[in-house]
């Protein structure tokens, strides 16, 4: 099996994350009308066996005449992915998929006589990890559990080029406590402190007037869109409303694939702005009039409704975020894996890319964003759990 090489970055991936919220969507009804009316995704001739047509077909009697009878080995679909999946693989690891795959109703025979994955067949793992081996009747584990037992999984035997292990510090220094009292002094001398100003105000105190996708926010602009996802919420629930938007996101994504604009996982593109997909799809169903209603008592329009929300929401990503997905990210943007991924095809290329450039674009806040969003951390937190991280079914959770 070759593949075709193509050089890539996951810089190349940034376009896919970017929404034009004045592009012209087809209604719910015309998407329906495409993908379940006029395509014909398989010969209704296999759909039911006793409803065979009376009249005879000359085409389908030679198709299946002849099925079976050649010499051609009939790939599955899945062959390749799968046979390139193993071979970036360490071949100390088959010992924990060779097994499964050889329980696999339909596997192809060619993944199965792989060297290294053949002889796996029935056999149960020789190295375990310490916390699994003394668990009884370990040996009656299913296959498809095998990976389980490799001891990286348990954080063992692992470790990182980029990120090495922070060492202590035993420093033997000792700093005398007539130190710290001097500099105490000084700084009480020269009064380093600035004095809080409680009638000054700042810009975090007003509203942004007609927010764009790269204006700046402030603390009443959060406060704002706090208010509205109440009333936001209720839309979802009402009517059918909550129906027509899940059917619209999965005809949004099969549409921007044949336009040229999918990801391997479209959804990515709702995880990193899940606001101004929302309102592309509540364009979809018709119901942009009722949901500019919704918000507009917080003096909001729904171009600035979905702007201000997903500003919001990756602020809130970034203050809470963690240091090691800190380290990852910046080992993504750094291009640490470029070596490794650019060996794959194209299609491999694109879902790796694609899954690393969201994971950046969920956290990408100005400064700025992310300070006015602490100042309304405790009140966010808890709107988000009522809804459990869902603004009208759309996700605003954080990785953790």
């Amino acid at each position: 099996m070759v593949a075709s090489v193509v050089e890539a970055s996951i810089s190349d991936y940034e376009k896919y994350f970017i929404v034009d919220m004045d592009k012209k969507l087809p209604s719910i009804n015309q998407l329906k009308k495409t993908y379940f009316e006029e395509e014909k995704l398989y010969d209704s001739h296999y759909n039911s066996y006793w409803d065979i047509s009376e009249v005879f077909d000359k085409a389908f009697y030679a198709k299946m005449a002849t099925y079976a009878g050649q010499e051609k080995r009939l790939k599955t679909e899945t062959e390749d992915d799968i046979l390139e999946m193993i071979a970036l693989m360490p071949k100390e690891h088959y010992q924990y998929i060779g097994p499964m795959l050889h329980t696999v109703p339909g596997m192809s025979d060619k993944v199965l006589n792989l060297p290294g994955i053949k002889e796996t067949k029935n056999k149960f793992p020789t190295v375990i990890a310490e916390q699994a081996k003394n668990i009884e009747g370990l040996e009656f584990l299913s296959p498809f559990l095998y990976f389980m037992l490799m001891p990286e999984v348990w954080g063992e035997k692992t470790s990182s080029i980029e990120f090495p292990k922070p060492k202590k510090n035993n420093s033997k220094l000792r700093i005398k406590a007539d130190y710290f009292n001097n500099i105490s002094k000084v700084i009480e001398h020269y009064n380093l402190k600035p004095k809080k100003d409680k009638n000054k105000i700042v810009r975090g105190d007003f509203r942004t007037i007609n927010p764009k996708r790269n204006s700046l926010l402030t603390s009443k602009d959060v406060q704002a869109f706090m208010g509205t996802l109440d009333d936001v919420n209720d839309f979802y629930l009402e009517g059918d409303n909550r129906l027509l938007l899940s059917q619209a996101m999965v005809l949004q994504g099969q549409y921007e694939v044949d336009e040229g604009d999918g990801l391997p996982v479209n959804g990515l593109k709702d995880i990193v702005n899940p606001c101004q997909r929302l309102v592309q799809r509540i364009k979809i169903i018709g119901k942009e009039r009722e949901f500019n209603s919704t918000i507009s008592k917080s003096g909001f329009d729904i171009k600035e409704w979905a702007y201000t929300c997903d500003k919001t929401v990756k602020a809130y990503r970034l203050a809470t975020i963690n240091s090691d997905l800190l380290l990852t990210l910046k080992s993504y943007k750094k291009g640490y894996f470029d070596s490794s991924i650019n060996k794959l095809n194209k299609k491999h290329q694109m879902a790796q890319y694609s899954g690393m450039r969201a994971m950046i674009e969920m956290y990408n806040a100005p400064l700025n964003d992310v300070l006015e969003v602490l100042k309304n951390k405790q009140e966010l937190l808890k709107k988000f759990n009522k809804y459990k991280n869902r603004v009208a079914g759309a996700p605003v959770d954080r990785l953790q």
